[in-house]
């Protein structure tokens, strides 16, 4: 009989491993395979071999078919993840800028299809982006889906249907084209902001003899052509105990100039007396964090006075999507459901376990097949309840907005309601 496998880990080479109980008592590690699948996070580390482990601890072990338990696994996130667009499955916000007069946007993984602008993005796993998530963040507007756009309106489209250049509008994205952004109309691309960083962000270091001291730090871009912009509109205040030593790290853009100009480089300014007379600290422009000479501040230039820099020239669109629901083919393999939902996933399994063993053991264990079902299906519920899941049904009355904007007020979240 083979001994037990109880848990399962990666080391730092991305190598899965399992642990295995001897029958003299000791440990033995063997490799199992590489995971296809990796953790987005703290919330996310349940392997699908630690839902086949509590399960086969669940029946008493009345099986270790570990292949169907794998598959079933895999059935259970599966029912889980189609049960809604979890807010677990969205993404980071994606940013990229618009070309002049193209319309269509490569925001996947590999090389560009003929006819797409490259965004540079190189998404892997995008399932679908909904039609409130996406918005010209240079406009201040958010973009419509497609079945709402504009192009049969002659102040956008010509007689022949094409587009006339305007700021964007709408956008189209199809799971049956994946990777391809439509944006409409053709961007006119008359965008002339120049980019201003944020402060740079602080933090200390061990180092030196300078006394006690307060440093105002502000940041300009320097673009790929050597030109600078202008200061950034609000200092970084730090206090730098005695035997420290400033550390600040690169302001990063959102995005580089449509004319393929990057602000890739940076000039930091600082002053121990005001923020009115911050001098630039560094000799040649940054490409990285910049650390404090044991010396102190040297006395450099103030920052200029208007912006050199290449605008922008293009819109900037940012989005949201939903990930694409991942397959679970090894036992390493980390699930997108989080961990506190790991029980709901085990009862859904259980439920194929005690129906796998029912049809030979009996009626007890349909029973328990039926037991773990209706666990399964409560579970779904509850993350309903606590994602605030509501499927509106004809019977479901909002409540009125105007109460809830007063509401909302009174417990300081003033955007109820609006």
């Amino acid at each position: 009989m083979s001994n037990p496998s109880f848990e399962y880990f990666i080391d730092n080479l991305g190598q899965s491993w399992s642990i295995n109980v001897n029958p003299d008592g000791t440990l033995t590690t063997t490799l199992v395979s590489s995971s296809t699948t990796g953790p987005s996070g703290g919330f996310y580390t349940t392997q699908a071999g630690n839902i086949i482990d509590a399960c086969i601890q669940d029946s008493q072990r009345m099986t270790t078919n570990r292949d169907a338990m794998l598959d079933w696994v895999n059935r259970v996130q599966q029912r889980i993840l189609r049960e809604s667009q979890w807010q677990f499955l969205l993404s980071e916000t994606q940013r990229y800028i618009t070309q002049p007069g193209a319309l269509k946007y490569w925001i996947g993984n590999g090389n560009a299809p003929a006819g797409t602008v490259d965004t540079g993005l190189q998404l892997n796993d995008v399932w679908s982006i909904p039609n409130d998530r996406v918005f010209d963040g240079s406009n201040w507007r958010q973009l419509q889906p497609d079945e709402k756009k504009v192009l049969n309106s002659p102040a956008y489209s010509y007689q022949d249907t094409s587009p006339r250049y305007d700021r964007p509008r709408s956008f189209l994205y199809e799971i049956t084209n994946p990777g391809v952004m439509g944006i409409f109309p053709a961007p006119d691309n008359q965008n002339i902001y120049k980019p201003v960083p944020l402060p740079p962000h602080a933090t200390l270091i061990a180092g030196g003899s300078l006394p006690n001291r307060t440093y105002y730090l502000g940041a300009t871009f320097v673009d790929s052509e050597g030109n600078e912009g202008t200061l950034s509109t609000q200092p970084t205040i730090v206090f730098i105990p005695a035997g420290y030593l400033l550390v600040a790290a690169q302001p990063l853009p959102e995005v580089s100039s449509a004319a393929k100009v990057n602000y890739n480089q940076w000039n930091l300014y600082v002053s121990s007396v005001s923020p009115t007379n911050m001098l630039k600290q560094n000799s040649v422009p940054l490409t990285g964090t910049f650390t404090e000479p044991t010396s102190g501040l040297i006395g450099g230039v103030l920052a200029p006075g208007s912006s050199n820099l290449s605008p922008l020239y293009g819109y900037v669109i940012e989005f949201r999507y939903y990930k694409q629901r991942q397959i679970i083919r090894t036992v390493a393999d980390i699930l997108q459901i989080p961990d506190i939902y790991k029980d709901v996933v085990i009862s859904g399994v259980n439920s194929f376990v005690s129906m796998y063993t029912g049809a030979s053991k009996g009626e007890l264990d349909m029973e328990r097949a039926a037991m773990w079902k209706t666990e399964f299906l409560q579970g779904i519920v509850q993350i309903r309840r606590d994602l605030n899941v509501n499927f509106r049904k004809t019977d479901f009355i909002t409540p009125d907005s105007t109460s809830q904007y007063q509401y909302g007020n009174r417990l300081d979240y003033p955007s109820l309601g609006i």
